[in-house]
């Protein structure tokens, strides 16, 4: 049988190949309810329990590097934001480190302001057009800005929407799944197993034994359309 020791399952190489022989072609002809199949009812019992810890374990493994990838993303994030923040307090204040002084032996022409209009460039309609088509030329940047910040968000939209597909299980654990639960006459948990398998596997239409077993739990709910 499972042995089930320290918290943990393991199975046995004859108890996966009884267990592999058991499917949704079994049904109404198994009766696990009856006394003497009460030892393969304790069997798929605890075949069930082992595949439900197993795909727990899964999905917590995955949750958890998902979140150790967000940490260390915001970490990144905020050194990059302190960086900035730094270089702007010292693109601001060029001189605040450098120690300027006069050498008041120049002439008064050179110490003048006045003398130094040549160095400001006069406000001329050229100078004008010439800012506007600055100002023209940075909003498309925006733009290309904010779409390139859409990128990341569309793929991360994809990440999670795709829910179960991240983890690394084999879909026909869920079948599998599911013909336990038909057998066990737990039809609720054996359709929410078939429906993931269902969303899970592609190409589940040549899967016949998975067909038959959804067939008959929507069979039990009155569920006739297909």
């Amino acid at each position: 049988m499972i042995l089930e020791e320290s918290g943990e399952l393991s199975v046995s190489t004859q108890e996966l190949q009884a267990l592999a022989s058991l499917d949704s072609r079994q049904y109404g002809f198994l009766k696990l309810s009856a006394p003497e199949n009460l030892k393969k009812k304790a069997l798929v019992l605890k075949a069930v329990k082992y595949l439900e810890r197993m795909l727990i374990q899964a999905y917590n493994q995955k949750k958890k590097a998902h979140n150790e990838e967000d940490k260390a993303k915001e970490k990144e994030a905020g050194s990059v934001v302190a960086e900035g923040v730094k270089i702007k307090q010292e693109a601001d204040n060029p001189l605040c480190d450098v120690g300027v002084t006069i050498d008041e032996s120049l002439p008064a022409e050179i110490m003048s302001t006045e003398g130094s209009g040549d160095a400001k460039q006069p406000s001329t309609p050229v100078n004008e057009i010439k800012t506007e088509d600055g100002g023209d030329a940075g909003g498309p940047k925006e733009d290309g800005s904010e779409r390139e910040e859409e990128g990341p968000a569309t793929e991360l939209d994809k990440q999670t929407g795709d829910g179960d597909r991240d983890i690394s299980i084999d879909p026909k654990t869920y079948c599998k799944l599911g013909h336990f639960h038909l057998l066990l006459e737990d039809y609720e948990k054996a359709l929410s197993a078939y429906q993931k398998y269902y969303a899970l596997k592609a190409d589940h239409w040549r899967d016949v034994p998975f067909l038959y077993g959804l067939g008959l739990v929507y069979f039990h709910y009155n569920a006739f359309r297909w």
